[in-house]
């Protein structure tokens, strides 16, 4: 992975920590998130998904990552479609979810346009 991208997504991520710290921040005997460590005591591992679904209810709402694709089977293609995790929020998340999003996909677009210019100016 072009460690650009990788440090552009977590910029976004970051910016998310924050916004969600700010509001509570100042209430007494809050931790900001930067200052607490990010654990994983059940090996949780990284999973691809190159679909998702959301459903909602008045207070949260889930995102259903799958993938979906062919394999090949004996007459032929197979198709599937894998869930590979649910993750509900509340869905007072939502609006920094968007805010993520909406940074990661300009982010993406400055750094393909960079990756253009240089392809084109032969560096």
């Amino acid at each position: 992975m072009d460690n650009r991208l990788f440090n552009l997504i977590f910029v976004g991520y970051d910016f998310h920590i924050m916004a969600k710290t700010t509001s509570t921040a100042k209430l007494p005997g809050t931790i900001p998130a930067q200052e607490v460590p990010v654990t994983n005591p059940r090996n949780i591992e990284s999973v691809y998904a190159n679909h998702f679904g959301v459903s909602a209810t008045m207070t949260d709402f889930t995102v259903y990552f799958l993938e979906m694709g062919q394999i090949p089977g004996p007459e032929g293609s197979v198709h599937k479609q894998e869930v590979k995790a649910i993750v509900t929020l509340p869905l007072m998340a939502a609006p920094g979810l968007l805010q993520i999003l909406q940074q990661v996909i300009q982010n993406h677009g400055e750094l393909l346009a960079e990756m253009k210019k240089q392809m084109g100016s032969g560096e």
